[in-house]
């Protein structure tokens, strides 16, 4: 086991509660199916916490690819009696994201109620997501290891066929994980004790350097990884979108112009739908599907856009945009923080984004192409596009 010891005092600001005891699994069989377990202790000692930030526990899955087991769930009140979590307090909802996204709503958010709390309580959660072969492309793991209250103890263990070679990193900590190997099975584990809360801090995020965190991914290269994506998006401009595209761009006098009103439709023509590339399988819709419902996911509006910009003549290439330093290699998807397009027009770059019109806003470290895999440093200057929009409100008549 690897521990790791925090120096400072936690006193200073007092903790609304504690993860007494944290362990994150992932497993990888070798047909591909995977299981993810998650276990935790926490005691709660305000009554934030647990009226509002820990009462209740979200897990979102798809249940048509996985299934959910909650291998135990209980609270342990200060005195030692243990209450069961009711049938009642298992609530299944439709997650938050996919509300708008008729595509989606096969999707579901499994909400435990936690029951029986009070201060000094301790919450017990024991549950696995089982996901069948060919359903998820690999293990993708990107997470900080703080989370919003301390940790006394906090493992991270990964369970392999032998022959998958896996990549990973640590963000702003430094120890090796405990490697064992039996027959055809391999298991990497990180043990961490002491870790303090994050930072309440608005803007605090893995992404911008402010946290610990892991990478792991058994993708063979980051390459390969987006190749799973870029094997989605649709090979060539269809009639649909050769007539759309005439329809936006119509008297456009330069190429720069016609990325200006593309762009402005993607971001004011389309609603967005904020799942996240796990949550919807790493997979997506084609363009005509996102036309017809005028919603769609990040990667569904780039896809989208790209589709537009090519047949409107111009240039245009798919990248991720990474701000995590890191070995390429260590990335998987999840550690992408938002696809761009690069695009050429009248002699100018640009690097284009589906949720900002100014492409400074999508700050990052590196990008990588997604058709050929190459990595790109963000230079040289980027050319910004900026157009206003006017939002008109009618009052109501009673």
């Amino acid at each position: 086991w690897i521990f790791l010891l925090f120096s400072g005092s936690l006193s200073a600001i007092p903790s609304e509660a504690e993860f007494r005891k944290l362990a994150e699994t992932w497993t990888l069989h070798q047909d591909g199916s995977q299981e993810y377990r998650y276990y935790k202790e926490l005691t709660l000692f305000t009554h934030t916490a647990m009226n509002s930030t820990y009462g209740q526990t979200f897990i979102t899955y798809n249940p048509d690819f996985q299934e959910l087991k909650i291998h135990s769930a209980y609270v342990k009140q200060k005195d030692g009696t243990t209450i069961q979590t009711p049938d009642n307090a298992f609530v299944e909802v439709l997650p938050a994201g996919a509300a708008d996204a008729p595509a989606y709503n096969r999707l579901k958010e499994m909400v435990i109620v936690h029951t029986g709390l009070e201060l000094g309580a301790t919450i017990y959660l024991d549950y696995s997501v089982i996901s069948k072969a060919g359903y998820l492309p690999a293990i993708d793991v990107c997470k900080p290891l703080e989370e919003s209250s301390p940790i006394k103890e906090y493992s991270l263990t990964f369970n392999l066929p032998a022959s998958v070679i896996p990549h990973y990193a640590l963000l702003q900590l430094k120890a090796q994980p405990q490697k064992s190997q039996r027959q055809d099975r391999q298991q990497l584990k990180w043990t961490f004790r002491n870790l303090p809360a994050r930072s309440r801090e608005q803007g605090t995020g893995l992404q911008n350097g402010d946290l610990a965190g892991i990478l792991f991914t058994t993708y063979p290269t980051a390459a390969q990884a987006l190749q799973n994506l870029y094997r989605q998006f649709d090979p060539a401009p269809t009639p649909q979108i050769q007539e759309l595209v005439q329809l936006i761009t119509e008297g456009c006098q330069s190429n720069s112009e016609k990325i200006t009103r593309i762009q402005q439709y993607i971001q004011t023509e389309l609603s967005d739908c904020p799942l996240s590339l796990s949550e919807t399988g790493f997979r997506f819709r084609p363009s005509a599907e996102v036309i017809r419902t005028a919603y769609g996911t990040g990667i569904e509006k780039v896809n989208l856009m790209t589709n537009l910009l090519r047949a409107a003549g111009i240039k245009a290439v798919p990248a991720a945009a990474y701000s995590i330093p890191s070995e390429t290699d260590s990335c998987g998807l999840n550690a992408i923080r938002e696809f761009v397009i690069l695009a050429e027009a009248d002699g100018r770059p640009y690097r284009l984004s589906v949720q900002n019109a100014d492409p400074a806003a999508t700050d990052c470290t590196f990008l990588v192409d997604l058709a050929e895999g190459k990595k790109l440093l963000p230079d040289p200057p980027i050319a910004s596009i900026g157009y206003q929009a006017s939002i008109v409100i009618t009052p109501q008549q009673e």
